[in-house]
């Protein structure tokens, strides 16, 4: 009986689980490093606030791991509620793009 139950399985590979729900596309990046990456690609605006347009740049969700030490204006499409309770607790907040 085994080895017909596994000619079974091989004869029946195109078959089997579909993942219905797409996975996100892009990258993720954690609070921790946004000093490193508003060195890199943030900007400030003229009434003084630090803008980090992630979304722009391919990142598609922003991680809670780390400690923020300044307050960002970060431009992202998703965020964990730990990331945002810890960019807005130094001052910060989330904006989705598009959305001023």
């Amino acid at each position: 009986m085994g080895h017909k139950f596994l000619s079974f399985y091989k004869e029946e590979k195109e078959k089997g689980f579909v993942r219905k729900v797409p996975r996100a596309v892009g990258k993720e990046i954690n609070v921790g490093e946004l000093d490193e990456m508003y060195r890199k690609i943030g900007f400030q605006t003229p009434e003084g606030e630090r803008v980090l347009d992630l979304a722009a740049h391919g990142y598609s969700k922003l991680l809670g791991a780390g400690e923020v030490s300044s307050a960002y204006v970060v431009k992202i499409s998703q965020c964990s509620e730990r990331a945002r309770a810890k960019v807005e607790a130094s001052g910060g907040r989330i904006v989705k793009p598009g959305v001023a």
